[in-house]
């Protein structure tokens, strides 16, 4: 990130750097300050994936019409989805009561949709539950196909 930061500040130019109160600026800053949406386990479930030679995923996926929700991984020709849920350990989103309804609502919406979802933590994901369990799915897919 740090490359890519000085990289950006190089192409910006010395006339952002001497208007520190201009909006092109403030846009500037945050975005070298932004964090990836992109949590690690999904980082980690992601070089899994690549690593295993698994078909490469939809990330971020848009599995409703009206809806913005998405599925951290998708296989949309399965119908067959990956969530990673962070910070559970830490009172995060998805273990508070308006989110955990949220996702209550979000995954049965996918179900009644006939998506399949994949629900794993990063601790999960890191101990290889998580890869192993969709390699298992895809071999399903393979056997069902010959």
């Amino acid at each position: 990130m740090k490359n890519v930061c000085r990289s950006l500040r190089e192409r910006i130019g010395k006339f952002i750097e001497q208007s520190p109160e201009s909006l092109h600026y403030k846009n500037y800053i945050n975005l070298i300050n932004k964090k990836s949406s992109k949590s690690d386990g999904e980082e980690v479930f992601y070089d899994q994936l690549i690593k295993a030679g698994i078909e490469q995923p939809h990330r971020e996926h848009a599995f409703h019409n009206s809806r913005k929700w998405r599925i951290d991984f998708a296989w949309p020709i399965h119908f067959l989805g990956v969530e990673i849920e962070g910070g559970i350990w830490s009172g995060g989103r998805h273990t508070r009561g308006y989110g955990y309804e949220a996702d209550l609502e979000k995954y049965n919406t996918a179900l009644s949709l006939g998506w399949r979802i994949f629900r794993f933590s990063t601790d999960q994901v890191k101990k290889g539950i998580a890869i192993s369990m969709i390699l298992d799915e895809f071999k399903k897919f393979k056997n069902n196909l010959t």
